[in-house]
């Protein structure tokens, strides 16, 4: 008889045992499929010779849109904007976008805030120092 409970005593603990282990596998999950954006190379960004221009080197332009660029002041107060259409098969390319000239200079970080499809891409910044 004192085999008997202990058999029982030891499937009872197995059984008792193996409720806490790890038992449930979750599904795997679906891939997550990248969704192409606009990607601009890395010689992108502000310039300023004569005047203050945005140089866009365009390297993946996924579907056609407007891009739209917004500038900002050293004081961060929006002082322009303009905008270009840009299609897949642009891709490649360089666009060159100007401050107007009828907006001063000052000294300070200037900002170009790009944005495609209404949504923010990248900003660009460059310091202007006093001539």
């Amino acid at each position: 008889m004192n085999r008997r409970i202990v058999k029982i005593l030891a499937l009872l603990s197995l059984i008792t045992l193996s409720a806490c282990t790890f038992t449930y596998l979750p599904p795997i999950p679906q891939v997550q499929t990248r969704t192409p954006q606009l990607e601009f190379a890395a010689e992108s960004g502000l310039k300023f010779e004569t005047e203050l221009s945005l140089q866009l080197s365009l390297r993946t332009i996924p579907e056609s849109g407007w891009l739209a660029v917004q500038w900002f002041s050293p004081r961060n107060k929006e002082l322009a904007s303009d905008s270009i259409w840009l299609e897949p098969e642009d891709a490649g390319s360089t666009r060159e976008i100007f401050l107007p000239a009828d907006i001063a200079l000052t000294p300070g970080r200037w900002r170009a805030l790009v944005s495609f499809k209404g949504q923010i891409v990248r900003q660009f910044s460059l310091g202007l120092k006093k001539q």
